[in-house]
């Protein structure tokens, strides 16, 4: 901690320095456990943010957990009754957690089955752990380092929500077997049966199932450099990528229909099955599906990037998109203002790109490749090398869904799932059937009044002439043009 407050000390004052970042990182990696998913929730921001380059080590940030070491008799002491019924294989645990251990046995002599047992004291642990987490976030702020995708106190917040969420058992079994109804036709997606009966508030049991865990394909790939894709399909005829983008349309698809879904997909509650099957495990995170008023945001979000996953990189589509997401309050005040002249909102992102003085277009192959496998958020940080220089924030509205997409983006990484081989197919599949599905939702733009959306657009503008006065002052002479004689001439 007296290290980490020094390097924050020392990135205040020398604002190049990057060992305060560089060190924090590294501690919450080695503590791992719940330092490893705090560390998950900010690092993406931070990337955008510095627009720093990390390593897949770095970003892909997986959990690595001791055995709690239980004894057969404090094991017998939590199935209680279910002792007479559950026979374990062994006492060694098959999984580990952050709060959790995982164990092998027979259910009535006959039937494989996981018994997911809560850890002892994890209630004081977390207590403890989250203590400290929060001095993480002081020290942040003395740093001085923002993260324009998260806000640190806030995040701190929902973040301690969950992680007591996450140990309430009775809601985590209650929500596995609702997923388990939903899913028990799917041609594809299988979620174990859980039996409820002999679940308590420390134990959960569910049925075992088969197949190789992607954290074992990961580890295959990075130490050993299998082609997994190969390995799936001749062991398990089952198509990697095929799969993979199956459950990543059932993420979304949840999120846009107003369902929740898995909010932790990393590669440990993920296995690979036979016949182009894919299961999912461990329900302790649930993520709340989006807003109904920012789906049609999300949806031209995911076909701009299908587009740049095509080689597509018009930066004017990709900023217009990322304002209406992120930035949707400016979005609406910027078109409410133009649509109001019958102007079209792109000529103000047009007007944006030519004022930052950019080039999406005259770039090698080796750059286009480089960000077709890194994604939108890669092009952005190289071309603007940080984005507070640009005005350019990312405003998350629900941590645990971002959390869940961010997770299952670094799972498609590490299994090796990125640019054409990744989810282009998946977001056109999805504005396809969302579209049509929830028609009502994209029939009428949201417009504000004009001195509402002056307002707005005003404090935007004052917010960007202390970091980008040349900008701040092209921008406003681009609104003054594209209204015509309105009070937008006072900004």
């Amino acid at each position: 901690m007296v290290s980490l407050g020094w390097k924050a000390a020392r990135s205040r004052a020398f604002r190049d320095s990057d060992d305060f970042m560089d060190e924090f990182i590294a501690t919450l990696t080695t503590l791992g456990g719940i330092y490893a998913k705090f560390l998950q929730g900010i690092l993406l921001g931070y990337m955008v943010s510095k627009g720093k380059k990390m390593s897949a080590g770095q970003l892909d940030i997986f959990e690595d957990n001791p055995n709690p070491g239980l004894s057969a008799e404090e094991i017998r002491t939590v199935l209680g009754p279910a002792s007479e019924r559950i026979q374990l294989k062994s006492h060694d645990p098959i999984g580990v957690g952050s709060y959790s251990a995982v164990y092998s046995a027979i259910l009535d002599g006959t039937k494989p089955v996981v018994v997911k047992i809560l850890r002892p004291n994890i209630h004081t642990e977390i207590n403890a752990d989250l203590k400290f987490l929060r001095k993480l976030t002081y020290i942040f702020r003395i740093a001085n380092i923002k993260i324009v995708a998260v806000d640190i106190v806030q995040f701190y917040s929902s973040f301690k929500t969950a992680c007591l969420k996450e140990t309430d058992f009775p809601a985590e079994y209650l929500f596995a077997s609702e997923m388990y109804e939903r899913y028990k036709d799917h041609e594809y997606i299988v979620v174990p049966r859980t039996y409820i009966e002999l679940c308590n508030d420390n134990l959960i049991i569910q049925e075992q199932v088969g197949g190789i865990s992607a954290k074992t394909l990961v580890e295959a790939k990075m130490k050993d450099h299998e082609d997994i894709s190969a390995i799936t399909k001749e062991y398990y005829d089952t198509d990697l990528i095929f799969v993979m983008r199956e459950l990543s349309y059932e993420m979304f698809y949840s999120f846009l229909t107003n369902r929740s879904f898995h909010g932790d997909l990393h590669p440990g509650n993920v296995r690979i099955l036979p016949n182009n099957k894919v299961a999912i495990l461990d329900f302790g995170i649930k993520a709340e599906p989006y807003k109904a008023n920012i789906v049609p945001a999300v949806i031209n979000k995911l076909l701009s990037d299908a587009k740049f996953l095509e080689g597509d990189f018009d930066l004017v589509r990709l900023l217009d998109a990322h304002f209406r997401l992120y930035m949707a309050k400016l979005y609406e005040s910027i078109e409410s203002l133009l649509v109001y002249h019958k102007r079209d909102v792109r000529e103000f992102f047009s007007l944006l790109v030519k004022a930052m003085g950019v080039d999406a277009v005259n770039v090698s192959e080796a750059k286009r490749k480089q960000w077709i496998n890194g994604g939108p958020a890669s092009m952005l940080n190289d071309l603007l090398k940080g984005s507070d220089k640009f005005g350019i924030e990312v405003k998350i509205r629900d941590h645990t869904t971002q959390r869940a997409v961010s997770t299952q983006y670094s799972l498609l990484k590490a299994l090796g799932l990125k640019g054409s081989n990744g989810l282009g197919p998946v977001y056109r599949r999805l504005g396809e059937v969302i579209m049509k599905e929830r028609p009502e939702l994209f029939s009428s733009k949201k417009l504000l009044l004009p001195d509402l959306a002056l307002e707005n657009v005003y404090g935007w503008l004052e917010k960007l002439t202390s970091t980008n006065p040349e900008l701040a002052s092209k921008l406003r002479q681009a609104l003054n043009d594209g209204v015509g004689e309105s009070p937008t001439a006072n900004l």
